[in-house]
């Protein structure tokens, strides 16, 4: 009886693990959410068998707080464990967002009457975080990224006038000047490779 030869490229796709294109271009998912929407595009590149970098950019607009901006995320991604379709990895990320902000304020004169004024002022906020998580391999056509970082953040504030009548209006901290806080993000991406 004749043995049956198994194809070698057979063997080689039982067996590898989960891989890494040279370039992908996605889309986050999450930052359609955000208290400030972002259209946010993302591009990872593989400078390893086990390491990326990856950034994700885009502008944030909300007509409803009357605020624009810009939003990055640079970040570098370690992987310490690789299935066939899914990779799970570590590392650190950096998050700067700007907003110009609309905000409209009165000021009581005498305790009479009053006039509404409108002021324009610019919201930066940069944090640094760990992150971690996971992509899954969607049979190779595309990638799906789950994850999440915490970390130390700084917002900073402009002066408002007449504060104590206004603070109602506003879910950000009001503290003026830099203030800071402990960050957290969770992050859902969908890539795909490019030049496959």
């Amino acid at each position: 009886m004749k043995a049956e030869m198994i194809p070698q490229d057979s063997i080689v796709k039982k067996t590898r693990k989960f891989e890494l294109p040279d370039h992908r271009i996605g889309l986050t998912l999450t930052s359609i959410t955000h208290i400030y929407p972002t259209t946010q595009l993302s591009y990872d590149k593989r400078v390893s068998d086990n390491t990326e970098w990856s950034v994700e950019a885009g502008f944030t607009r909300n007509r409803f707080r009357k605020a624009s901006g810009f939003r990055i995320r640079p970040s570098i991604e370690r992987y310490i464990l690789r299935d066939r379709y899914i990779g799970f990895f570590v590392g650190g990320a950096i998050n700067n967002m700007n907003i110009w902000e609309l905000y409209e304020y009165s000021i009581f004169y005498e305790n009479s009457y009053f006039r509404e004024f409108s002021k324009l002022r610019r919201r930066p906020q940069l944090g640094g975080y760990l992150s971690g998580g996971f992509k899954i391999n969607l049979g190779g056509k595309a990638f799906l990224e789950l994850s999440s970082g915490i970390g130390q953040s700084f917002l900073f504030n402009t002066d408002i006038e007449q504060l104590e009548e206004n603070i109602g209006f506003n879910v950000w901290s009001e503290r003026n000047g830099w203030s800071n806080r402990i960050g957290f993000y969770s992050n859902l991406n969908l890539s795909f490779p490019l030049n496959q």
